[in-house]
């Protein structure tokens, strides 16, 4: 079970996720839409998730069995946030055509990082009883 303080940190990194999020969408939106550009996105969404998934587990202290429903949260609040945004303020995101697009690079990053999540837990699960049988 999370304890407040790591739920706090994990809506507030969810905050900022969003906002990252957002500004990646508006600011640069040739790697959301861009053919090329738009694919190598996608691409280096994958590194970018493992990579939140180690600052989500060491920001908020996370043990191997608090991970994914700590990823859960994050990916939650994040999503809601965007949820919200795309329904009431949807030129927070740019034009109409990067806000489609944006959504579904959301979608993506979004299981990349529960997906990393899984698979780190499991492999740290894994690799515990290794370590112990080797001492």
């Amino acid at each position: 079970m999370l304890d407040k303080r790591q739920l706090a940190i994990l809506c507030a990194v969810g905050a900022l996720f969003w906002l990252a999020d957002l500004a990646w969408i508006r600011l640069v939106p040739v790697f959301v839409v861009g053919p090329f550009w738009g694919d190598l996105g996608f691409l280096v969404s994958v590194p970018v998730a493992w990579f939140c998934v180690r600052v989500c587990r060491r920001l908020a202290g996370l043990d191997v069995v608090q991970l994914v429903p700590g990823a859960t949260l994050l990916v939650v609040v994040a999503a809601l946030l965007h949820g919200l945004a795309l329904r009431w303020a949807p030129a927070l995101y740019g034009g109409d055509h990067a806000g489609r697009l944006g959504g579904a690079w959301l979608l993506w990053i979004y299981g990349l990082i529960l997906g990393a999540a899984l698979l780190s837990a499991r492999d740290a699960k894994q690799a515990r009883p290794v370590r112990a049988a080797m001492i």
